[in-house]
């Protein structure tokens, strides 16, 4: 039929291909974390907000440790794990744009590298909306970084987080 190639399961070089997926996330991750704990991190990376970039980086390690259990057991269905997978990178790599000053961080081309990988592992329609949700975080990001202050750290008497929101007009970029 016309739907088998959507409906069957996929072979174990599917697998096999996305096992390497996570191994590039792996390294991805645990190289960041090496970085953050021998305090190397080149300029950019953590320059907004070190601790976001910290807490990011290792939930983004442990997750990708666990991922591996995952694609040994071949449950759930492969395609619900590259879709859940590449949803994960988009928001940990968005978080982590955010965490080291935006998109002069560089960690745009590491969203461009989990939306073709997800793209080359899916069939169908998928990796469109892939490309969709990454565009999608980074003009949030933009327009969250322009609609509101940088110093997000200040705290009332009481202790507690607040943001006062102010809108710039006539501004392109805020840079940190």
């Amino acid at each position: 039929m016309i739907f088998d190639k959507y409906t069957k399961e996929p072979d174990e070089t599917s697998w096999k291909a996305l096992a390497y997926f996570n191994f590039y996330r792996f390294l991805i991750a645990f190289l960041f974390v090496s970085l953050y704990w021998v305090s190397q991190l080149p300029p950019p990376l953590g320059a907004y907000d070190r601790d976001l970039f910290a807490i990011s980086v290792h939930v983004y390690l442990v997750i990708s440790i666990i991922i591996i259990f995952f694609i040994q057991l071949k449950k759930p269905r492969f395609r619900l794990q590259v879709a859940a997978q590449i949803f994960l990178d988009i928001i940990i790599i968005t978080t982590l744009m955010h965490a080291s000053a935006g998109l002069n961080s560089g960690f745009g081309m590491l969203l461009i590298i989990a939306v073709a990988g997800g793209s080359l592992l899916s069939p169908g329609r998928l990796g469109i909306l892939f490309a969709a949700a990454a565009t999608l975080s980074i003009l949030g990001h933009e327009v969250r970084v322009i609609d509101f202050p940088i110093n997000w750290k200040k705290t009332r008497k009481n202790g507690e987080f607040y943001r006062k929101r102010t809108v710039y007009t006539d501004v392109s970029k805020i840079y940190p």
